[in-house]
C-alpha cells in the first residue's frame, strides 16, 4: 500500500528538491502530493509579500528558479489554505517545507513543522552547550540568533550560508563554525541538502540538525504507526 502524505511549501510546488531528499530517505512505499503558496501568483503579487522592517524574513524558490523573500506574517494565511486544501483531499499527514515559526494551524490531521522538529531535537542535544546555526542571508541572522537563544538558553553562533548554492556553498562558514568550537550545529532553512549536512559534518566534525531529515523521520513514525493501528 501506498502511503501518501501532503508537503506545502511557501514558494511554488513542486519542490522536487527538497522532496526528493525526504523520499530517498523514506524509501519506497511513499507518495508526495505538493502545494505551493505562491502558486499561480503573478510577480506583482509576490512583490506585495516582501517583507519590510521588522518583519521575520523567509526565503524560498520559485518555479522559474528565481530566489524571493517574504514576510512570515504575510505567507502564513496563504501556507494555512494549501494545508486546509490538502486536508479536503483526505490527505492525513502535511509537512511544511520551511522553518519558519509558524502558529499551530487548525487541521483534521496533523501538520508536521520543521522548525518544532529542530527545537525539539535541540533540546535532546543540551541546552547551554555552544551551538552553530547557518541560516540562508545576512539578513536572516539577527532574527536567528534572537530565536535560538531563546530555545538554547544562550546566543548561538550564527552564519550566513544560501542553501541554494551547493555543498561548497557552506564550506566557509563550516570551518568558522570549527574554529569557534561549535558544540554541535543547526541547518536552519528546509533548503538545506543531505549533502549539505554530510559537507559540513566532515568540517564540524559535530552533529548537525537537518530539517528535511528530522521531517522524513517524523512522516515515517506517524504513518506507520497509523497502519499499524488501523
Amino acid at each position: 500500500m501506498t502511503k501518501v502524505f501532503g508537503a506545502v511549501t511557501i514558494g511554488q510546488a513542486p519542490r522536487p528538491d527538497i522532496t526528493g531528499d525526504i523520499l530517498a530517505i523514506l524509501g519506497s512505499g511513499y507518495r508526495v502530493v505538493e502545494r505551493g503558496a505562491l502558486d499561480g501568483m503573478t510577480g506583482e503579487e509576490i512583490a506585495r509579500l516582501k517583507p519590510l522592517p521588522g518583519d521575520d524574513v523567509l526565503v524560498t524558490r520559485l518555479a522559474d528558479g528565481r530566489i524571493v523573500q517574504l514576510a512570515e506574517r504575510k505567507i502564513t494565511p496563504l501556507v494555512q489554505q494549501k494545508v486546509k486544501n490538502l486536508f479536503d483531499q483526505g490527505i492525513k499527514v502535511v509537512v511544511l517545507l520551511c522553518t519558519g515559526h509558524f502558529p499551530g494551524f487548525k487541521a483534521n490531521g496533523v501538520v508536521l513543522r520543521p522548525q518544532k522538529l529542530l527545537n525539539d531535537a535541540a533540546a535532546t542535544l543540551g541546552r547551554g552547550k555552544l551551538a552553530g546555526v547557518l541560516c540562508p542571508t545576512p539578513e536572516h541572522i539577527p532574527q536567528i540568533k534572537r530565536q535560538w537563544s531563546v530555545v538554547l538558553g544562550v546566543e548561538p553562533l550564527v552564519r550566513a550560508a544560501s542553501p541554494y548554492l551547493g555543498a561548497a556553498g557552506a564550506e566557509q562558514a563550516a570551518f568558522e563554525l570549527k574554529e569557534a568550537g561549535v558544540e554541535w550545529v543547526v541547518l536552519d532553512c528546509i533548503a538545506y541538502t543531505l549533502e549539505m549536512k554530510t559537507r559540513v559534518q566532515e568540517i564540524t566534525g559535530s552533529e548537525v540538525l537537518l530539517p528535511r531529515s528530522l521531517a522524513a523521520e517524523s512522516i515515517k513514525r506517524l504513518m506507520d504507526s497509523s497502519l499499524r493501528s488501523e
